[in-house]
């Protein structure tokens, strides 16, 4: 099918940067060892006074194992050392050109054309700077048979950058392009282990590698200005979660209403009314058929005593979503979030903490396996301790619209008296339903061991391959992504916090499975 341009633009630009580094290296036999840097670069993106930017580094290494008292100890211990150290790092991540005033066109007056600048000059942006200090020890035992590396960090970013910041409109503008806006600090620490071949036995024998680490993030400071913008006001649409900055805790949280499952009966089928007669309600076996029958759920408001709390006619008070205009009352089938506050309203005040979409341990592990020619490799990796907004589940069980749903909506809340994690169907068009607000009903556990790599290959030996003039011929297949485990109920667990938002699932395309084979061969 032919086709044709419709228009074209194009623009210049120009830029300047200068950078340099000078390193001093020390050492004192094998025990002991210095290193010093500095980095210095300057960019005319920056501002006057703020152009150049300058970043040390200082790192050192003490071999214990080296040092004449440890001798005796060289049997079984034949490598340890400390290494700590300390810089600075810089970021400058933002476009060109910010210091200075764009122009366009801008309406007329008097016949004629008028210009107007696009933006405001970020003359006064600055270096994004982390300052981090590491702490890493080195045990190797019986001849390197077991080797052990752990690291300890600490990282405080000042002057952090951000993109599209809002402002006050007074300035005749929404936002500007990049600011620094505030600080944050990271730390965690990470432990590795690795072996030589062990387990031998004639042709075969094994290699064991693993590592498991932990990163925290907090952030301590940020503008005021910024903080009120990024923290909207809950919203009282269905499948709206909040993207909130708290400080003093880390990126990534979830925050919603506390789901407690579906009432089982309407107001109506309460069972605790005044006139005995308004709680006469029978099934088809004769049976009552109320609340306060059976013991089931009905959508009326309770004390931080457990009771009942009545109206002065003596009749429970009915629960209500009251909040930005709505007032609507639960009925029978509808999803039941925990009053926080007891007050018979579910509004903003019952909005909780409910996790976090970093993980408190990620790491991996492998096995190599090898026998004669063959080789065996394998590696695995996990995850623990983050949770997912499974959106995608909460789109397919919402039964707001005529979209394909899931096949759980059929155990879905149908009549009074029905015991179901699942509440009733109610078409946007049949009025007002809030039983997909933001809840822990979608907040799940992303924890996952992921078997990720395989590879089977054979080594012709080289005096097998003089004949034909290689010296070197392998064959191999692998494979990536073959399994994993989760109880997870997406389709893939493997999700992370994407800025200042927590984790979510929108039915994103899962990771692909792949097989490859290779020939590998040298002269």
């Amino acid at each position: 099918m032919p086709g044709f341009l419709t228009g074209t633009n194009s623009s210049t630009g120009r830029d300047r940067s200068l950078n340099g580094t000078g390193s001093i290296h020390y050492a004192y036999g094998s025990k002991y060892v210095f290193d010093f840097t500095l980095r210095a670069e300057g960019m005319t993106k920056f501002g006057s006074g703020n152009k150049w930017g300058f970043f040390p580094g200082v790192s050192a290494r003490w071999n214990i194992s080296d040092e004449a008292f440890f001798k005796p100890y060289r049997k079984y211990v034949n490598m340890l050392s400390f290494r700590p150290s300390w810089g600075i790092n810089g970021n400058a991540w933002f476009a060109d050109g910010l210091i200075y005033n764009k122009y366009s066109s801008y309406g007329y007056y008097d016949g004629v054309q008028g210009i107007a600048p696009e933006n405001l000059r970020l003359t006064r942006i600055r270096w994004e700077k982390s300052k981090s200090w590491n702490l890493g020890f080195d045990l190797h035992l019986f001849d390197d048979l077991l080797m052990f590396d752990l690291s300890v960090y600490k990282r405080y970013t000042t002057d952090l950058l951000m993109s599209g910041v809002k402002i006050p409109s007074s300035t005749g503008y929404s936002d500007v392009a990049n600011a620094n806006v505030g600080k944050m600090e990271n730390r965690g620490w990470e432990f590795n282990v690795s072996t030589k071949p062990i387990f031998k036995m004639g042709k075969f024998d094994v290699r064991l590698r693993a590592n498991i680490a932990q990163s925290l993030n907090t952030v301590t400071e940020m503008d005021p200005t910024v903080l009120s913008s990024m923290n909207q006001q809950f919203d009282n649409s269905n499948a709206k979660y909040l993207s909130r900055v708290q400080l003093g805790h880390a990126l990534g949280g979830i925050y919603g209403f506390r789901y407690k499952g579906v009432y089982a009966y309407d107001y109506d089928h309460n069972g605790y009314f005044a006139n005995p007669e308004r709680n006469n309600y029978i099934d088809a076996a004769g049976k009552p058929n109320t609340a306060a029958a059976t013991g089931k759920t009905a959508p009326i408001a309770y004390g931080a005593d457990g009771k009942i709390l009545y109206d002065k006619s003596g009749n429970p008070q009915p629960m209500y979503f009251n909040y930005g205009g709505k007032n609507y009352r639960f009925e029978g089938g509808d999803v039941i979030y925990e009053d926080v506050n007891h007050d018979g309203q579910i509004d903003e005040l019952d909005i909780v903490y409910l996790g976090s979409s970093n993980p408190k341990f990620n790491g991996g592990f492998g096995i190599d396996f090898r026998y004669g020619q063959w080789t065996l490799k394998t590696n695995f990796n996990f995850r623990v301790g983050n949770k997912i907004v499974n959106m995608a589940r909460m789109n397919a069980e919402m039964m707001r619209s005529n979209d394909n749903q899931v096949a759980s909506v059929n155990w879905r809340w149908r009549k009074n008296g029905d015991i179901t994690p699942i509440p009733r169907a109610k078409n946007s068009r049949a009025g007002d339903s809030f039983n997909a607000l933001a809840s822990d009903r979608y907040v799940e556990k992303g924890d996952f061991l992921r078997f990720q790599y395989l590879q089977l290959g054979y080594s012709v030996k080289p005096e097998q391959l003089k004949r034909w003039g290689l010296s070197q011929l392998t064959m191999s297949v692998s494979a990536n992504n073959l399994i994993f485990w989760t109880k997870y109920s997406g389709v893939d667990p493997e999700h992370g916090a994407s800025g200042f938002s927590p984790a979510f699932d929108n039915s994103q395309t899962p990771r692909s499975r792949s097989i490859t084979f290779s020939l590998n061969f040298g002269f």
